[in-house]
Parts: structure tokens; C-alpha cells; sequence
């Protein structure tokens, strides 16, 4: 049986459960993602003795066996495009002169307590 032309009740059901069924995935593949690495019956540890994902362990081999591969992954999860709006915008020449040279006055100060 078919929907009426105009209902919208047969695409409300289809988006919803696809929606459901990619969340599902999605929280699959972050239970999976989280899972630490076992050597026998423990999870393993890295140098500062953190319990090692297998998410990350998975990122690790990739950048070392495939680095163009490892690249390809974070452009493709970056958005397409990318809007910054920062108070600069707003603010006119004499406001951000001043923000300037307080920001260079605070790296003179870091770098005298260094010395």
C-alpha cells in the first residue's frame, strides 16, 4: 500500500529510521573505539601508564604504515568550510593597537621570567 502524494508520514518514518540506524552505528563504532588494547588478560599501557585504546592504536599504525592515508582522514573530517568571526572584527584600528602591544608587553614579561 502506497502513501498519498503529500504525505508526509511515509518520509518522517524513512529519516527516522535512518537517523536511528546511523546513531546506532555511530555509538558501535565509539564502544569499539574506546575498547583498550589487550596483551592477554590486561589492558596494555603506554609510557605514562594510561590504559591504550584501540582507536588510538588503530591512528598510531595508520600514520606510520599509511601517512598519506592519515592526512586524507583529517581533511575529510574537516568541515567544508569554515567561518571564524573574532572581536577583531569589530573592533577599530586605535582598540586593536592597543590589544596588540598589551599582548606584546605580556610576552616581553614571559620571557624576562624565563631569563
Amino acid at each position: 500500500m502506497k502513501f498519498q502524494p503529500g504525505n508526509q508520514l511515509g518520509k518522517l518514518g524513512k529519516n527516522v529510521t535512518k537517523n536511528r540506524l546511523a546513531r546506532t552505528v555511530l555509538e558501535d563504532l565509539l564502544a569499539i573505539w574506546n575498547e583498550p588494547m589487550m596483551a592477554g588478560n590486561k589492558p596494555m599501557t603506554d609510557a605514562n601508564g594510561e590504559v591504550v585504546k584501540r582507536g588510538v592504536a588503530a591512528l598510531r599504525v595508520m600514520s606510520k604504515e599509511r601517512p598519506a592515508d592519515f592526512c586524507k582522514l583529517f581533511g575529510a573530517l574537516m568541515p567544508k568550510e569554515l567561518h571564524i568571526e573574532t572581536a577583531a572584527a569589530e573592533m577599530d584600528d586605535g582598540e586593536l593597537d592597543r590589544v596588540i602591544d598589551r599582548m606584546r608587553e605580556e610576552v616581553r614579561a614571559l620571557r624576562d621570567q624565563k631569563e
